[in-house]
């Protein structure tokens, strides 16, 4: 029978790295072609796009520890020190919002960059 509770740690798991991913792709995909890029955009509007790219990165890796956070209050709420899940709930709904924060800032990088082209 399926551990759902594994299968749903590791869909999370590649969610969180999927946004670090292609966040920190797009930031170093542009990078490397940079004199081509700035030839078609201000650097003002590239450095806008980086940014976001770069928030976005961040907020994916903040996701990742404050996950383990949830995990935790999980773990102690089961073994009795916490009284309920209030504690991990919080942290898994901080996490899933910074996982979309992270999401929203590589798709608003790639639009600034690509709707100024």
């Amino acid at each position: 029978m399926a551990d759902y509770r594994e299968i749903s740690q590791q869909y999370a798991q590649g969610a969180i790295k999927a946004v670090i991913l292609v966040n920190s792709g797009a930031l170093i995909a542009s990078l490397s072609q940079l004199d081509s890029v700035l030839k078609l955009v201000s650097s003002g509007t590239y450095a806008t796009s980086a940014t976001f790219w770069l928030l976005g990165t961040v907020l994916g890796i903040t996701s990742w520890m404050l996950a383990f956070f949830s995990t935790r209050n999980v773990d102690r709420t089961e073994r009795g020190e916490n009284t309920s899940y209030l504690a991990a709930n919080f942290w898994m709904h901080a996490t899933e919002l910074a996982w979309f924060l992270s999401l929203g800032a590589f798709c608003y990088g790639g639009y600034v960059l690509i709707g100024a082209i």
